[in-house]
């Protein structure tokens, strides 16, 4: 039912997801892994393949491997949509990976997650449901799959999405899609699709602050993280401060500056501008991940620190921002990197379904 008879589209453009802040609840949700690489639809016609990013360009050359596995598949004609997405050292999937892969030229250790068909030899499954086009996709994909294959198919489970989505982050996953089973394919944003992101949160400490009059004399914060040589530079966050948030700030940071940055590794680029300052205050900020080398990606273009405190006895509070603490405290919430297919496979298994979803 909905599959139609049509011609491949020559300009496929994909489905992209809304937000949620937390996964919708009902058993006709379907919820996968949110993998974190690039977006991208496998075009097959009579054994070419043509690989497109969400905006159109060709990456077939770029892509190494997958084309040619793709072109093994038994079908003279599909549309497939997926996520190109390298692994770290740590088995998971990581866009600072995959952009080093990438900058390397053509990559053998790629791999392309498919997680839904929208054409398959002539006909059009855009209209048909969701739960129907990944069978048929399961189905084609079929002997083409293993662990160590080019091509994986995405797994799904089936309801439950918030004992899901608290699964997903215990196992350190980017966060969840959550998916209408019994929805069409819609080539533009809805809510047919929502993403669910673990939003990890660490503490950094103050390092610099940009200076801006326009933002009360504060426009970004320099931090730092620790590591076994000392002090690294984390990275340059805008804070979403008020005028009159901004200035208190500044007035606390100004007794602390210093001439010269605490690491001497600082890039030319992050120098301008800046006022340092000793680390004496830490930032608990939250982020969606860290590119390389271990810069963090906010978790919004404006997002402030959630508090700012001393790593003296006294915490320094901000409106709708910090608690005061009753003694001094480091929190630390679980770190949402992101997970392979074979630790997703484990927990989503008919019996660790039952037991955890």
């Amino acid at each position: 039912p909905g599959a139609r008879k049509r011609a491949l589209p020559e300009a496929p453009r994909p489905q992209v997801a809304g937000v949620a802040e937390t996964p919708p609840p009902g058993s006709d949700w379907l919820h996968e892994i949110k993998f974190d690489g690039y977006r991208t639809l496998a075009v097959i016609s009579a054994g070419a393949v043509r690989l497109l990013t969400r905006n159109g360009l060709d990456w077939t050359d770029r892509y190494g491997p997958i084309a040619p596995a793709l072109a093994k598949l038994d079908c003279r004609a599909a549309l497939i949509d997926g996520e190109v997405c390298a692994q770290d050292a740590r088995g998971h999937t990581s866009l600072g990976a995959l952009q080093e892969a990438l900058a390397d030229g053509p990559r053998h250790d790629l791999t392309y997650f498919c997680f839904d068909l929208l054409h398959l030899d002539g006909y059009d499954l855009t209209g048909a449901p969701l739960t129907r086009r990944k069978a048929t996709l399961r189905g084609l994909l079929e002997g083409h799959v293993d662990e160590r294959s080019v091509l994986q198919y995405s797994e799904h489970v089936a309801g439950n999405g918030a004992a899901c989505f608290d699964e997903a982050a215990r196992h350190g996953l980017e966060g969840i899609v959550s998916k209408r089973a019994d929805a069409p394919y819609r080539p533009w944003r809805g809510t047919d699709w929502l993403k669910v992101k673990c939003v990890a949160a660490d503490d950094f400490l103050i390092v610099g602050y940009g200076e801006s009059a326009a933002a009360g004399g504060l426009s970004a914060l320099l931090l730092a993280d620790t590591a076994p040589q000392g002090l690294r530079y984390a990275g340059k966050v805008g804070t979403g401060f008020s005028q009159a948030e901004a200035r208190r700030l500044v007035t606390t940071l100004k007794p602390l500056a210093r001439a010269e940055p605490v690491f001497a590794d600082l890039p030319k680029s992050e120098r301008s501008g800046v006022t340092w300052v000793e680390p004496r205050l830490v930032a608990e900020m939250q982020y969606r991940g860290r590119t390389r080398p271990r810069r963090s990606r906010s978790s919004g273009s404006s997002t402030p620190p959630r508090s700012i405190r001393s790593t003296s006895t006294r915490a320094i509070s901000w409106p709708r921002m910090v608690r005061w603490p009753r003694k001094p405290t480091v929190s630390s919430t679980t770190r949402c990197a992101r997970s392979t297919r074979r630790r997703w496979r484990r927990w989503s298994s008919p019996r660790a379904s039952a037991r955890c979803c």
